[in-house]
């Protein structure tokens, strides 16, 4: 600001002296004759004052002037001369998601090219929000997950433990502050609860509930079975073979280590014929954490998140699957957390005709959610223009960009123990020094063939490079065969492998 002052202070002393100058100029033919001596004083004061007033009328039309060309100038700088316009959406309330959405209208006589567009990040910060979701159940061990990226503090868990709607149970549990994870065991909680003796019998009978794909099943703890004082080896086969429920072959019977599975209609005619009706299938275990911490904004931030879900008394183990997925492939990545200033280039090949509008959906990621202070610069051939202090929260849980973190190319030379890529291409019959656009589109095809059908994700661009995704299963041939490509790199990705080329190389789009 202060160089501001100075640049135009410095421009109205220049103006000021050029117009005295021009004013002596003007009268140099009365100052040369020396006649001021010669005047009264009240003549003398007549031509000072006409002479103030000379370069008082210049020195004002030569600021409106200058004022009138610096506005000129920034019209010109953004809007192109006038020949264009631009105009960028949400901008006024802040950029929400992940996406920045803007459109350019070309009102010239000619055609606009447009080949940059350069990102100048002022500053950002990490977003430390807490956000304490409920995992899943594993063993009776409930798993809370932070996906935030600030502490939980204080955080408590209250739980219940229902049959039948009846409350049987109630604990609260003050915990310790979440990072990323947290883990609580409830077994305990679930085995003191006013339950009777045979249902806790049946706590113990059961190893866990399991999923083969869409399908669940119960394993059946033999050993148990076993040494129950009212189930012994003739009792329980003739249950089966009463209801007519498959059964494993005797051998397994003779290793306590091993378990048995039963479809969910098998297990409840074994279950009921055992244990009568008094066992129910299920109980209900809800809760609720509570914990604090603060926001994006530094304010005290106070939360709680609720589970509920039911349960044959002892939690399966199903997963949760993969971190919370993006929701686009970004073309900018911005760090998240830089005090320092730094510019990131797209560049664009990009025509617009005259009369023509063009939109832009440029995507926009960070390694963890975080807020952007920042400016665009779009370079065309018609002149430049800026838009400053853009503001962009984007929300990146965490777990979500690990993905992206590992190199699969470690693990190409550990598993054909070399270290030229070479010798693996030479492995697989790749001899082609280079490869295009189509010998990656025909090596695509004729992998997929010979790969039962193999199953792509569909393209997509990230960090402006384009890629494929092909399932972890198929990756193994593929990615040696591909490994000869200058310039191509891989890593995993939540549904397979992430294959993606520096050197502008597309490869052709497939879907599901």
């Amino acid at each position: 600001m202060k160089w501001e002052i100075f640049k135009i202070a410095g421009s109205i002393a220049g103006l000021g002296g050029l117009s005295i100058v021009f004013c002596l100029f003007i009268f140099r033919d009365v100052i040369s004759k020396n006649i001021f001596s010669k005047l009264t004083k009240k003549q003398s004061y007549n031509i000072l004052n006409h002479i103030i007033i000379v370069v008082s009328i210049i020195t004002i039309f030569g600021i409106i002037a200058w004022l009138i060309s610096i506005n000129i100038k920034s019209n010109i700088e953004k809007n192109g001369n006038n020949d264009y316009t631009i105009s960028l959406e949400q901008l006024n309330e802040g950029v929400k998601g992940n996406t920045l959405d803007f459109k350019i209208v070309n009102n010239t006589d000619k055609t606009l090219l447009i080949h940059k567009i350069s990102f100048d990040e002022i500053r950002s910060e990490i977003d430390p929000t807490p956000i304490i979701e409920f995992g899943y159940c594993s063993e009776n061990k409930l798993l809370f997950k932070n996906l935030g990226w600030g502490k939980a503090i204080d955080p408590t868990v209250d739980i219940k433990i229902k049959n039948n709607q009846d409350v049987i149970s109630k604990h609260s549990y003050k915990i310790q502050d979440i990072t990323e994870e947290f883990s609580l065991n409830i077994q305990k909680q679930i085995e003191d609860s006013w339950i009777s003796d045979s249902w806790k019998k049946f706590l113990r009978s059961i190893v866990l509930k399991e999923y083969q794909g869409d399908k669940p099943y119960y394993e059946i703890n033999i050993q148990f079975l076993k040494e129950s004082q009212s189930i012994h080896k003739p009792t329980l086969i003739e249950s089966f073979k009463d209801e007519k429920i498959p059964i494993i072959e005797d051998k397994t019977w003779n290793d306590p280590s091993n378990r048995f599975r039963l479809e969910v209609e098998s297990w409840q005619k074994l279950k009921k014929h055992i244990f009568g009706s008094q066992v129910p299938d299920e109980i209900e275990i809800s809760g609720e954490i509570f914990y604090s911490g603060k926001d994006r904004y530094g304010k005290f931030y106070a939360n709680s998140t609720k589970f509920n879900f039911y349960d044959e008394l002892v939690c399966g183990s199903w997963a949760t699957g993969a971190a919370m997925p993006i929701n686009y492939f970004y073309e900018i990545l911005f760090d998240a957390d830089s005090r320092n200033k730094y510019q990131i280039n797209l560049p664009i090949s990009q025509s617009i005709k005259k009369g023509d509008t063009d939109r832009f959906n440029v995507k926009l990621s960070a390694k963890k959610s975080s807020t952007h202070k920042y400016s665009i610069n779009v370079y065309t051939n018609l002149g430049n223009y800026s838009i400053s202090n853009i503001e962009t929260y984007i929300y990146m849980p965490r777990g979500s960009f690990e993905r992206f973190k590992e190199d699969l190319l470690t693990k190409v030379f550990r598993k054909y123990k070399s270290n030229r890529l070479e010798d693996i291409g030479e492995e697989f019959g790749i001899h082609l020094p280079n490869f295009t656009h189509q010998d990656i589109v025909n090596l695509i095809e004729r992998v997929q063939k010979e790969t039962d059908g193999l199953k792509f994700y569909g393209t997509y661009r990230f960090l402006r490079q384009d890629g494929i995704i092909i399932p972890k299963k198929r990756w193994g041939k593929i990615l040696a065969e591909l490994a000869k490509m200058n310039g191509l790199k891989w890593s995993f990705y939540e549904n397979g492998i992430m294959f993606y080329s520096e050197n502008n190389i597309t490869i052709e789009k497939r879907n599901d």
